[in-house]
């Protein structure tokens, strides 16, 4: 079983102008070649400023059969040597000797709808290692050790001439000023997207959002990123900053909200996203949109695809701000659901994640 019924199931709620026609499209042509037996869950991120704007779709994979389903991918992509990298990715983490064994929970294959470098059915998945169990404690040489070798693990992701060149200073820089209690949640592997860059994402508190970007020599604006954490910071569970690391920090900036849970009714999230209204980086149409989301929808024989709200996403990028939505679909077997499930688990193991 493939994860098309599940995307036909919600296509009523895939619709413009929150997804387009042609994100709506790839993302059935993937699907079709997606087995959801293997797949934990699935995301798709939006953008929620005006305009028909590309979506992309993520999918969840655990460690268990991970390998396989990889390496009978490879097969029938023209991305065949990206899926091949990942097949022997996922045979590393499978050895209760290796590295990862213990300390990656999960992998999430994000795949970038109507690019133009795509693979028509199946292509190569920006991949991001989630649920990170660290060993060291936060702010040691041992720790930013540690980090370091994932970061080695995540470049065996990337093709041979195209290996990250990120100076082992930077990302020690970058893990050994984190304020106490942040913590790196996430890595993830560019390579799809034809950069040597690796993204750093770290859960700090809003209100050190600034000190921390100006401490690391962060480029882009922190005026602006500051405004950003001051204004929507008080009002969510945890933040989170994300980083690219290449021969230099980039200039860019992500900032995900996750908003507090219970979110029963859709206040909070409703509330956040009034607020990227009045600062025009939504439109009245997708906010709507967004909030009717989460509910359920029949598979048949008592099953139901859940759809519930995850996270949002502030991004600075070349002079310009936008803001994107995160939503999760899961096969469930009652038609009452949570509204609210991050597509990363916020506690893994003690640490978020």
């Amino acid at each position: 079983m493939t994860l098309e019924p599940l995307l036909e199931a919600c296509a009523p709620h895939l619709s413009q102008p929150l997804v387009s026609a042609e994100s709506h499209r790839d993302m059935q042509s993937l699907g079709s070649v997606l087995s959801r037996e293997l797949i934990h869950r699935c995301g798709i991120e939006v953008r929620l400023g005006a305009g028909l704007l590309p979506a992309d779709l993520s999918v969840c994979l655990r460690r268990d059969g991970a390998a396989h389903r990889a390496a009978s991918l490879a097969s029938r992509s023209d991305s065949a040597a990206a899926w091949s990298r990942l097949a022997v990715f996922c045979e590393t983490w499978q050895d209760p000797a290796s590295f990862l064994y213990d300390r990656l929970h999960e992998i999430w294959l994000e795949f970038d709808l109507e690019s133009p470098r795509a693979d028509p059915q199946l292509r190569e998945p920006v991949v991001s290692l989630s649920g990170l169990r660290w060993r060291e404690k936060p702010g040691t040489e041992r720790f930013c050790a540690e980090v370091a070798a994932m970061f080695d693990e995540a470049a065996a992701l990337y093709p041979q001439a195209n290996q990250p060149a990120i100076d082992v200073s930077l990302i020690d820089r970058c893990v050994r000023q984190l304020p106490e209690w942040a913590v790196v949640v996430h890595i993830m592997a560019l390579g799809a997207r034809a950069t040597r860059s690796v993204r750093l994402i770290v859960s700090v508190r809003w209100q050190e959002v600034a000190a921390y970007l100006v401490t690391i020599g962060w480029p882009g604006p922190v005026d602006r990123a500051e405004r950003f954490a001051m204004r929507y910071g008080p009002r969510v569970q945890s933040l989170s900053l994300c980083l690219d690391l290449g021969t230099d920090l980039a200039p860019q900036l992500g900032i995900e909200l996750f908003p507090h849970a219970p979110d029963r009714k859709g206040k909070r999230i409703g509330g956040l996203l009034d607020l990227m209204v009045a600062d025009g980086l939504c439109t009245v149409v997708k906010r709507e949109q967004f909030v009717g989301w989460r509910g359920s929808s029949p598979l048949g024989d008592g099953r139901f695809v859940g759809r519930t709200s995850s996270h949002l996403k502030l991004g600075l990028r070349d002079g310009c701000e936008e803001a994107k939505a995160y939503v999760v679909l899961a096969e469930v077997r009652r038609s009452s659901i949570s509204p609210f499930l991050p597509l990363r688990a916020l506690h893994v193991g003690g640490l978020r994640a």
